[in-house]
């Protein structure tokens, strides 16, 4: 009988590949010269079978680790994009955009170091919903008309104070007028 050149296994003569390492076999009569020249110790045929199955093994375990890491690495990526990119923010926005509503306002005066200054104190209060909102206010003084918005993030029940400041203003009477609004 033939004998495998790799492992030593004992082969049937017309087999092309070794049934226990799978090692192309030699022709039949070069297998069954080179057979009856060499025979292999059952010693060293578990220890080629042992260096083949760790080898097998390591080469497994190497692109395992590395499909792993790469896996790992372009989940992180797309994260890291996702939320640096104001996506998460844009898909809660989508998904339930903020009912907020003004619960009070109130209109002062003060002063910055020696400039005169009108503040408008707006309350808002996010009911439900998160997101990005825009808060526009304006103050008419006689002919002139001033305006600014500013831009915040809210989350559902949630209680926010910003304050308006208007150094352009020269002085506040009654005969000023402001209006406080928000858009979404």
């Amino acid at each position: 009988m033939p004998f495998c050149p790799k492992c030593g296994t004992e082969t049937v003569l017309n087999d092309d590949y070794c049934r226990k390492c799978g090692e192309k076999l030699l022709a039949s009569q070069e297998n069954i010269a080179s057979s009856k020249g060499t025979l292999h110790s059952s010693a060293e045929a578990s220890a080629n079978e042992y260096s083949l199955k760790r080898n097998r093994g390591s080469k497994h375990t190497s692109s395992t680790n590395w499909s792993s890491f790469i896996t790992i690495f372009i989940v992180f990526f797309l994260i890291a994009y996702f939320v640096s990119s104001g996506g998460l923010n844009q898909f809660i926005q989508t998904v339930s955009p903020p009912k907020v509503r003004i619960i009070s306002t109130n209109a002062r005066s003060g002063f910055q170091g020696l400039n005169f200054v009108v503040y408008l104190d707006v309350k808002i209060l996010c009911e439900s919903g998160s997101g990005n909102i825009e808060v526009w206010s304006y103050i008419e003084q006689d002919t002139s008309t001033y305006r600014q918005y500013k831009s915040m993030q809210v989350s559902s029940g949630d209680t926010y104070t910003m304050t308006f400041a208007y150094p352009e203003a020269t002085f506040w009477s009654i005969s000023g007028h402001y209006r406080v609004w928000i858009e979404q």
